[in-house]
């Protein structure tokens, strides 16, 4: 029985053709799953980014609301501070011109000025 080599090497030919076929297939899926893999990981972390940020920017959003309501109420008591220093200034007011009506001349009020 002869060899007919010619049989024998288109035979491992093909077979090595097909192999070859199958590696690149093989690779071509690692390929794929790699990029899906990867694909998903840019996915959790642009949701772990968005997750983050909300939860930052709702902390300043309360923050700043907080900041606003201490603000106001501040705003409001420094208002009634100043109705106050209105009211006796002109209280003093009234009760100097009644002591210079009577010929008795007022003390000289020294108040350190305010800073801002």
């Amino acid at each position: 029985m002869d060899l007919n080599w010619d049989v024998v090497g288109t035979a491992i030919g093909a077979v090595a053709a097909v192999a070859t076929g199958i590696w690149a297939t093989i690779l071509k899926f690692k390929k794929s799953v790699a990029e899906a893999k990867a694909d998903v990981a840019v996915a959790k972390s642009e949701q772990v980014t968005a997750d983050a940020n909300s939860l930052v920017y709702g902390r300043l959003s309360a923050e700043i609301d907080k900041l606003y309501a201490r603000v106001e109420k501040l705003e409001k008591a420094n208002a009634a501070k100043d109705e106050v220093i209105r009211q006796l200034h002109q209280h003093i007011s009234r009760l100097e011109q009644l002591m210079r009506e009577k010929g008795i001349e007022p003390p000289t009020l020294i108040i350190a000025p305010l800073k801002d």
